[in-house]
């Protein structure tokens, strides 16, 4: 049986594919529109737990990471949750692309 796409809980899967992060407003649909993995939680059931258990499923499966929205570093807050998923990722071998449209993992 085939995963559910969306599940927080992706990161049981080996199979290399596409997962979005982003802001919470637009990383969902964004995800749903191409078919991409997703930490699908409500904003109520969401905790930092459940976002580094979906963080270290795209690490395991080496997932592309699709940035829902235009991404300008310049803007970030470094306090903030993107700032912190980006780290994680970067921490465990991803990097931006030229046009960081997207990380992937070297």
């Amino acid at each position: 049986m085939l995963p559910k796409l969306g599940s927080y809980l992706t990161g049981r899967f080996a199979t290399k594919g596409v997962s979005v992060i982003g802001p919470r407003a637009t990383y969902r649909e964004t995800a749903k529109k191409i078919g991409a993995n997703f930490l699908d939680v409500t904003d109520e059931a969401w905790t930092m737990r459940k976002n580094v258990k979906f963080l270290q499923g795209v690490v395991k499966r080496g997932d592309d990471v699709i940035f829902s929205g235009k991404y300008n570093p310049a803007r970030l807050d470094p306090n903030s949750v993107l700032a912190q998923e980006i780290r994680y990722l970067q921490r465990h071998g991803y990097s931006w692309t030229d046009d960081f449209s997207r990380m992937i993992k070297k």
